[in-house]
């Protein structure tokens, strides 16, 4: 967000009229995307946040843009608006609109993961939703973005997902684990033993809660 005295450059932008180029075209700048942000918060234009986030769905290489200018700028948009853009990408995850595309998964996730935008729910839909025919990287993203803010009964959740993970997921998981009572984790863990791979770390992670 620029300073109060460059502020006056972004009244003046007719913003409706950027957004329908944006529409009408098939490649636009980054700069456009940020100046078009930019002008709705001065204008307090809130509401055409979403229709932006339309339009990046659309041209998926803003995506990424648009969310870090989200992100940069949240402390500008009131909660109502930031309510509205994160339930549109939540209702994105829970269509797996952007399932087969790795960095774009990921950076919906930093956006939910985010205080101003947290949806532990389509975080929960990312993880289980991972197949083997991706990258498991947004699922990862979404684990760790997750410690210390999951209850008893969501790890319980999660961890029926465990067989199917890779091995930096289930380390994770069995990070998570310490939320169970003490005899609880020990028997979940002596059940996983004999599953885990050769890894260091993870065997590490094993003896703490055995």
């Amino acid at each position: 967000m620029p300073s109060s005295e460059k502020h006056a450059s972004f009244k003046n932008i007719d913003i409706e009229k950027d957004i329908t180029i944006l529409k009408e075209g098939n490649i636009f700048e980054f700069q456009g995307i940020q100046k078009i942000v930019i002008a709705i918060i001065v204008q307090n234009k809130h509401h055409k946040l979403v229709e932006m986030a339309e339009v990046c769905s659309k041209y998926l290489y803003g995506l990424d843009y648009f969310i870090d200018m989200l992100l940069k700028n949240k402390n500008f948009i009131p909660n109502p608006h930031k309510e509205e853009v994160a339930n549109f990408y939540e209702k994105k995850v829970y269509e797996n609109f952007f399932y087969s595309f790795e960095w774009h998964s990921a950076s919906i996730v930093k956006l939910l993961s985010d205080e101003s935008y947290f949806r532990k729910n389509a975080l929960f839909h990312i993880i289980k939703s991972i197949g083997k025919e991706v990258s498991t990287y947004p699922s990862i993203l979404a684990l760790e973005s997750l410690a210390n803010k999951i209850t008893r009964s969501e790890f319980r959740t999660i961890r029926e997902w465990f067989d199917r993970c890779d091995d930096w997921e289930k380390r994770r998981i069995i990070v998570f684990s310490s939320i169970l009572p003490i005899e609880e984790r020990k028997a979940w863990l002596k059940a996983i033993r004999s599953t885990i791979p050769k890894d260091i770390l993870m065997h590490e992670e094993l003896k703490k809660g055995l």
